[in-house]
């Protein structure tokens, strides 16, 4: 009895030992501080009113962009690609709409191509319209979070408006379609080009251009 005991114990121990040896405890994986944290009612009661409900301005396209990092730059940078971003959005919603009108306008007696030369005129002004973006209003915030291990880390949240004039950019687009002949005969006989002439008239005579 006393040698079955002895053996069972043994081999408890034996298969104890095996265990403990064959798996091996896994390393810890460090982060770094969340950048995006849980919306909590600090964060919420931390933006900025401005940006939740941005003043429109007429003859004006306003965007508005937000970001998050470790870094205060960073986070600038990431707050301007949104706002960029939010810009595009907005932009090409505004030139599919305005396109669709000339192309409706113009009807079957002109080529397609004219269409095709229009949307590529009005891209290339849009997208410099883009890059000479106006800021408004920005602000960095910090917020408190925790990394993997608990210690207390800041992150940084930037918010950030902006506008482009469209006015400058219509008088662009004007410029560019008086000289091309093809294209100028063809839109001179559209009310969108009428009214494009109007707006930009209205504009000169309230800035005194």
């Amino acid at each position: 009895m006393k040698k079955v005991i002895t053996g069972s114990v043994i081999l408890s121990i034996v298969l104890g030992l095996s265990g403990c040896g064959g798996t091996k405890p896994s390393k810890p994986v460090l982060k770094g501080p969340d950048i995006s944290p849980e919306a909590s009612r600090e964060i919420v009661e931390m933006v900025p009113s401005w940006y939740t409900e941005p003043q429109q301005k007429e003859g004006f396209i306003t965007g508005k962009g937000e970001g998050a990092s470790a870094g205060k730059h960073v986070s600038r940078m990431k707050a301007i690609t949104a706002l960029v971003s939010d810009f595009r959005i907005k932009m090409n919603a505004w030139t599919k709409g305005r396109g669709g009108k000339f192309a409706e306008e113009l009807g079957g007696d002109y080529d397609s191509s004219l269409e095709q030369k229009y949307e590529l005129v009005q891209n290339l002004v849009w997208e410099g319209a883009v890059k000479n973006w106006t800021e408004v209003n920005s602000v960095t915030v910090v917020e408190r979070t925790e990394d993997a291990k608990g210690k207390r880390r800041n992150i940084f949240r930037t918010y950030i408006v902006g506008q482009l004039d469209r006015f400058q950019a219509d008088a662009e687009l004007l410029m560019k379609i008086k000289r091309d002949k093809e294209l100028l005969m063809a839109f001179k006989e559209t009310n969108a080009y009428e009214k494009l002439e109007e707006d930009l008239e209205k504009y000169r005579q309230r800035v005194g251009k």
